[in-house]
């Protein structure tokens, strides 16, 4: 009865494994390639470029920032130092125009701020989108049926995840321009 017992538990088992075994990411007779976009992005010559390019236009907006407040700090000591040669009547128009002036320039860096998030994610975009040629030779290559964004597989087998694929394929590609053109003065 154990012998009987063991043999029908090692082919319940096997039944069971057996599934797991030749469920592999495939679509129909075709594999399903992962690909992690991050990392593209952040290994890639193209995408560090990219990266570059956004962290120097935050460095500069934060910049701007800080060198505008120093100056509305000035200001303000300024202001308060006249506060105390001045009667209230005097000082309230004073004291008002540089309420306005704080107010405009929160509102103009906010703007810039907003400006620029929205122009990171455009760039952000467009570079991903730019990976869909590059991917899709790749796809063509492996004779694959998808690609999936590596965030959204639970597990994999590593032999599909092409992102490394990618990154020396964008290698092999000419670079876009990492630099708006500069803007060349019209002729007279």
């Amino acid at each position: 009865m154990t012998a009987r017992w063991l043999a029908t538990a090692l082919v319940a088992a096997l039944m069971l494994a057996a599934p797991a075994v030749e469920a592999q990411p495939r679509l129909g007779d075709r594999p399903v390639l992962v690909v992690d976009q991050d990392a593209v992005l952040n290994n890639s010559a193209p995408g560090r470029s990219l990266l570059d390019r956004e962290e120097r236009e935050k460095a500069e907006l934060l910049e701007e920032s800080q060198a505008l407040a120093r100056t509305l700090e000035a200001e303000e000591r300024a202001l308060s130092e006249q506060r105390q040669t001045m009667s209230p009547e005097d000082f309230a128009p004073l004291a008002a125009a540089f309420d306005e002036r704080v107010v405009r320039a929160r509102r103009t860096q906010d703007e810039k701020a907003a400006a620029l998030a929205r122009r990171i994610e455009a760039q952000r975009r467009a570079f991903f989108d730019s990976l869909r040629a590059v991917m899709a030779d790749i796809m063509q290559d492996y004779g694959a049926s998808l690609v999936l964004e590596r965030r959204m597989v639970v597990i994999t087998d590593q032999a599909l995840d092409i992102t490394d694929d990618v990154i020396a394929r964008l290698g092999e590609t000419p670079a876009e321009p990492t630099e708006e053109p500069p803007e060349t003065p019209s002729e007279p």
